[in-house]
């Protein structure tokens, strides 16, 4: 992957954790309640644990090179 697609890989994983903190912060902060919360907590949690892989791979193979 080029230049370009990482810096959009790096824009999802900052969007992905931000918005994490923020779910969680309405959860567990605010005591705010509701069935997709902790649902959507999940998903941009492995959302952005898959980018920071994506990242890692693709340095491991620049790397490589």
């Amino acid at each position: 992957p080029g230049r370009a697609a990482m810096g959009v890989v790096s824009g999802m994983v900052v969007y992905n954790a931000g918005i994490l903190a923020v779910l969680v912060h309405a959860g567990l902060g605010l005591g705010l309640s509701g069935s997709g919360l902790w649902p959507a907590a999940l998903v941009h949690a492995l959302m952005a644990a898959w980018c920071v892989a994506t990242l890692r791979r693709s340095a491991a193979t620049a790397m490589e090179r």
